[in-house]
């Protein structure tokens, strides 16, 4: 059965810069949850990524997500599909 699951990346590295990943969305289990990040973000962010069961509350998601968007994805979680994902990228190099 579907859950909604939360996979995020927060990767650092000297003069490459700091990316934020996060997609919220429906999937089967951690694996789909993962191979839905990895369509989104590629195989090089997936490496490090993290993936719970639910809407989580992080510093990569209150970075990416405004509380407005985390609490809509609360209200209506039950209530049809959700797909959710931003990226930022910094490099100060």
């Amino acid at each position: 059965m579907s859950a909604i699951w939360t996979v995020t990346s927060d990767y650092f590295a000297t003069g490459e810069g700091i990316t934020y990943s996060a997609i919220i969305s429906y999937a089967e289990n951690e694996a789909d949850a993962i191979r839905l990040f990895t369509e989104k973000f590629g195989e090089y962010f997936a490496i490090g990524c993290k993936a719970s069961v639910g809407i989580v509350r992080n510093h990569v998601t209150e970075f990416l997500f405004s509380p407005a968007l985390l609490n809509n994805l609360d209200k209506h979680k039950a209530d049809g599909m959700i797909n959710v994902y931003g990226e930022y990228h910094l490099n100060l190099s």
